[in-house]
């Protein structure tokens, strides 16, 4: 059971209702969850540590966990009502800066805020980001079936057509059996260690929210990322950037170098032995690395030492 003591509140924003859970106090950091359509809780084990030295914010993404819209449609779901969510969010906690750090999908989002306010970032570390240039989805689902053998894949493939049917036909029910086998049969894909992925199957099982749920709203987040208006504005924020892959992450880690591209700023580190979820599988590099960087900042707690990962 966790020490922490998690406080929860409200935000009405200009679109819905926004869940937010905090911890610790100084600094704000807020953190954006995977996804879409995930829960925050995911990400507490990583924010839990952060909380001694600052104010760790973990807002449920709209449609998400205890956040609330009155439809899950296109326009309540719209990219555009998440970044609008962000900046109201910010404006509640008074600061004139975000300090963002985003994990798989909400890595993605941190920087697609960015591309809107590039002013509003004070920092942003980009976690095990999931594709940002589209193209790369492929990169994706290839390497999360790259651990299966030749039936496993066949079985993978067989889950996710009827996965899409039961989505179709709106049997909440049986997606959510589905989707149970298909994580029990994929998530060694999601880390280094097979141990390590056998032994987190129930605990993201409990925390990643309803399964049905979260399909339905990241079919209608994604659905519109073809409409967000400021793809040409990508790396426009000045701020210190740090992006953080798990060398056997399942995620095209390469796109780095084109975050770096947009963002010259940004400081790639590489942890090896680790997949999707670094602060699990190597914690001490992890926190090592991301102190050093929040610690770049006046005012940010000093760095924590630590043995470091590769970086550029």
């Amino acid at each position: 059971m966790s020490a922490v003591e998690w406080r929860e509140n409200r935000l009405r924003t200009r679109n819905g209702e926004v869940a937010l859970h905090e911890a610790g106090d100084g600094p704000a950091l807020v953190f954006l969850h995977g996804g879409p359509g995930l829960d925050h809780r995911l990400l507490r084990p990583l924010a839990e540590p952060l909380t001694r030295e600052y104010r760790c914010i973990l807002p449920d993404q709209r449609g998400s966990g205890g956040s609330v819209v009155e439809r899950l449609d296109v326009d309540a779901l719209h990219i555009d009502r998440l970044i609008e969510d962000i900046e109201d969010l910010r404006q509640h906690l008074g600061e004139q800066k975000l300090r963002l750090i985003g994990w798989s999908w909400g890595a993605a989002l941190a920087l697609l805020y960015g591309a809107v306010h590039p002013d509003r970032l004070e920092q942003v570390a980009a976690v095990s980001p999931g594709p940002i240039p589209w193209e790369l989805i492929d990169v994706y689902r290839a390497n999360r079936v790259r651990p299966l053998t030749a039936e496993e894949r066949m079985r993978h493939t067989d889950l996710s057509d009827q996965m899409e049917s039961a989505l179709r036909a709106e049997d909440a029910e049986s997606y959510r059996v589905l989707n149970r086998q298909l994580v029990a049969l994929s998530i060694r894909a999601w880390f280094y260690s097979p141990e390590q992925a056998s032994a987190y199957l129930e605990t993201y099982l409990d925390l990643a929210g309803d399964a049905y749920n979260a399909a339905l709203v990241s079919e209608r987040i994604l659905g519109s990322l073809g409409e967000f208006a400021s793809w040409d504005r990508l790396g426009m924020w000045e701020a210190p950037t740090l992006v953080l892959y798990g060398y056997q992450d399942f995620e095209p880690i390469t796109q780095a170098y084109t975050i770096k591209g947009w963002a010259p700023q940004t400081r790639i580190v590489y942890l090896n032995e680790c997949g999707h979820y670094p602060w699990l599988e190597q914690a001490d590099r992890f926190y090592a690395e991301l102190h050093a960087f929040l610690g770049s900042m006046p005012g940010s707690v000093p760095d924590s030492g630590g043995h470091r990962g590769q970086a550029e």
